[in-house]
């Protein structure tokens, strides 16, 4: 398995646009510690619509690969931990992704070309479809930058007011 899902792994709240697969959802929940075979189903439905056989499936699939393992403390208290080689691999996943983001960080540009970025897309979206010409969105980024550097202006301006009030 390499990666976890189209949006990486993440343990945290998760929403409707963001899709962890399952099996990441275990491996990760696991992480802390061994989880009742419940809570993980509770999990992995609110996540995604499986019924429980399939995820007692994917459980079993990944003891079998050797990701994690099953703890029988009697017939209606099951729970799952993370096995050395489990946790080495959601470790190994983590890295990956701290490194895919602090990339991404040092490569990033300029934050002021980001916002202006942003916003010229967002206002292209209500446009026609003629403003996605280069020579309009020049002319809508000259624009824009030149609004943006007076509401900086009014900004500070504003900034100053309340200051001396």
């Amino acid at each position: 398995m390499s990666g976890f899902g189209k949006e990486g792994i993440g343990a945290g709240n998760t929403h409707k646009t963001e899709y962890i697969h399952p099996e990441a959802l275990i491996l990760v929940s696991t992480y802390e510690g061994p989880v009742r075979s419940k809570r993980l189903i509770e999990k992995v439905q609110a996540q995604e619509d499986l019924s429980q056989p399939t995820i007692y499936n994917i459980l079993r699939n990944l003891e079998e690969r050797g990701l994690i393992r099953r703890i029988e403390k009697s017939r209606r208290n099951v729970q799952y931990e993370l096995t050395e080689k489990g946790r080495k691999m959601v470790e190994e996943e983590q890295l990956k992704a701290r490194e895919t983001l602090l990339s991404a960080v040092r490569n990033i540009q300029d934050p002021e070309e980001i916002v202006f970025s942003l916003i010229l897309e967002d206002v292209l979206k209500e446009l026609p479809e003629e403003w996605r010409t280069p020579e309009k969105k020049k002319k809508l980024r000259t624009i824009l930058e030149e609004e943006i550097e007076a509401a900086k202006k009014r900004l500070i301006h504003i900034g100053i007011v309340l200051r001396e009030g």
